[in-house]
């Protein structure tokens, strides 16, 4: 059983919803029929488990958690990570959507100029430029806010 859903929940937690803000961002139909397809009028991109961002929302909570500690302890912890979590939630959401649309827009960018064999490189690479500008602005607004409510 837990074999089973663990694949799902990420599927229906992560990829999914980044998966729809994707497709209304780029006004393309989002289908999900066991697989996940946007389908953009120029290229059908498949939005797979490894696209929902469930990792970068693993490191966003445990940073988090980590400077909350850090600032608070573990008293505040208790009471607060419910909400932080569900903070990290949006923003992994935020951040995959504008990495789907990225590598939805650099693939139309480049398709005409390279071989469809540095499409995977190129997805990294874009994905590296819009998760760590994320984290780095999560790490600044987080360290911000409890440091200037500190008690």
């Amino acid at each position: 059983m837990a074999a089973w859903l663990w694949p799902q929940l990420i599927v229906w937690g992560f990829s999914l919803p980044a998966g729809w803000l994707a497709s209304g961002a780029l006004g393309a139909p989002l289908t999900h029929e066991g697989v996940i397809l946007l389908h953009h009028p120029a290229i059908s991109i498949e939005v797979t488990p490894e696209c929902g961002g469930f990792l970068f929302f693993s490191f966003l909570t445990a940073l988090t958690l980590a400077t909350g500690y850090r600032y608070r302890g573990r008293r505040h912890l208790v009471r607060s990570w419910p909400v932080w979590v569900l903070v990290a939630y949006v923003v992994t959401w935020l951040a995959n959507t504008a990495r789907i649309v990225s590598a939805v827009q650099g693939q139309l960018f480049v398709r005409e100029m390279l071989p469809e064999s540095y499409f995977a490189a190129i997805h990294s690479t874009i994905g590296m430029f819009v998760f760590i500008p994320a984290l780095t602005g999560y790490w600044i607004l987080l360290n911000r806010y409890y440091y200037e409510n500190r008690t």
